[in-house]
């Protein structure tokens, strides 16, 4: 009856896994193997996220406690199996679950026993990855301003110098090579008569002195912040503001951080094969003089600066093939545990209670008269049904282990203690 009620467990969690990850696959789309369950607020996706986990580790513990019990019904083994391990003088475990009883069950036994063992290893790896949540970085714009139009005093949008199609400069955020975006003149207008009306609300702009500007923008991936506003008396009311630059999230493609424009200014806090990489300790120690500029278009003294602030933005997401994966992996149990309810109808002696019951009504003949016997004896195959001498012997706690498994503890104890700490 346990095996029949573990196959039906399985078997309902392989059908939830199936008919889940077929609906979330219709409904929320596939793009490049991953779909998207929600994209917002970080607080929405972690409560998400946490429900989605809990329902999988609950489908998990079921599916593997299915799994671990088949594996010990398979592994224990039946009375003829004991009874022919004996008369070749062999010992057998029972009550425990050990993979030398495998060499003395059937080889069907032993082939479910290792399916199982097998199925398990992409659930403990991939069951709790497919499902996955991610943190937006964010890219920004970095423009210079005049100190009236930080202050929503004054913007002459006619004074806008830049030709009606002009295009923008900036880093490429994955090659690193020059590129240009369409920045044009509309753009930088629209950009201004929105700091007019926005630049004293402190719930979207934030005032910080240049060593907080450096610190908080000065990171690889920014998630709480947008546009980087640098406030100068280099730009007045005829020529107010100005697109510097566009900063991207950078992976580790040799690039450099995105963070580079700080250090433009400086080649002392600039170091690599092409001046790549901008050293913020160099940096940070002349913010009360710091200044940006950029491929010719000038130089700006950076009186302090107003940052965007954004809300995170957090995704849950699933990956489709890690799903497959396991979806593989429950129907291998599945069929595993169905094989083994319809082709096995032995009584295995899973229990000491099995053995003892079993030995009772049926006594062993090879071991009769060995009452006494030492472990040595049968370990040695040393089988005698001559009458031993009663010796007593003093007992240690560790001595309920064997010496090899005191050896492979402490190793592993010793070696995992050294890689933490």
């Amino acid at each position: 009856m346990g095996v029949i009620g573990c196959a039906v467990a399985t078997s309902a969690v392989l059908l939830i896994n199936l008919v889940v990850t077929i609906w979330a696959a219709a409904h929320y789309g596939i793009e490049d193997g991953i779909g998207t369950i929600q994209n917002g607020g970080c607080d929405t996706t972690k409560t998400l996220s946490l429900w989605s986990h809990f329902a999988i580790n609950v489908l998990s513990t079921a599916m593997l406690s299915a799994s671990n019990y088949c594996m010990q019904c398979l592994s224990a083994p039946t009375r003829q199996d004991i009874d022919r391990a004996h008369a070749q003088h062999l010992w057998l475990d029972i009550g425990v679950r050990n993979v030398r009883n495998l060499l003395h069950i059937s080889r069907m036994k032993a082939l479910l026993w290792v399916l199982l063992a097998l199925s398990s290893i992409p659930l403990h790896l991939f069951y709790n990855s497919a499902i996955f949540s991610t943190l937006s970085a964010r890219k920004y714009d970095i423009l210079t301003i005049s100190p009236n139009l930080a202050m929503g005093k004054f913007f002459n949008a006619t004074a806008v110098s830049r030709d009606p199609q002009d295009f923008g400069l900036y880093d490429h955020p994955y090659s690193g090579e020059r590129a240009f975006e369409p920045y044009p003149r509309s753009r930088l207008i629209e950009y201004g008569l929105s700091l007019m009306r926005d630049s004293k609300n402190t719930s979207v702009w934030q005032r910080m002195d240049n060593r907080d500007c450096i610190q908080k923008y000065g990171r690889q991936f920014i998630s709480t912040r947008s546009d980087f506003l640098a406030v100068t008396h280099g730009l007045n009311d005829s020529f107010s503001i100005e697109f510097i630059d566009k900063a991207y999230p950078k992976t580790d493609n040799g690039a450099g951080p995105s963070y580079n424009w700080m250090c433009n200014q400086y080649p002392d806090a600039q170091h690599g094969i092409f001046n790549e990489q901008c050293r913020l300790e160099v940096l940070l120690p002349k913010s009360t003089t710091w200044a940006i500029s950029y491929d010719g278009l000038g130089t700006w003294p950076v009186d302090y600066c107003l940052s965007r602030r954004v809300k995170e933005e957090c995704r849950l997401q699933f990956s489709l093939a890690l799903l497959i994966v396991v979806i593989m992996s429950n129907f291998v149990k599945a069929a595993c545990m169905i094989v083994i309810v319809y082709r096995h109808d032995d009584t295995p002696l899973i229990t000491l209670g099995d053995a003892i019951a079993s030995f009772l009504d049926v006594p062993d003949r090879t071991t009769q008269g060995n009452c006494v016997a030492p472990e040595d004896s049968f370990q040695q195959r040393k089988w005698t049904q001559q009458p031993r001498p009663w010796a007593t012997k003093r007992a240690y706690w560790f001595s309920s282990s064997s010496w090899k498994f005191w050896t492979s503890y402490n190793t592993l104890w010793v070696t995992l203690a050294k890689h933490k700490f």
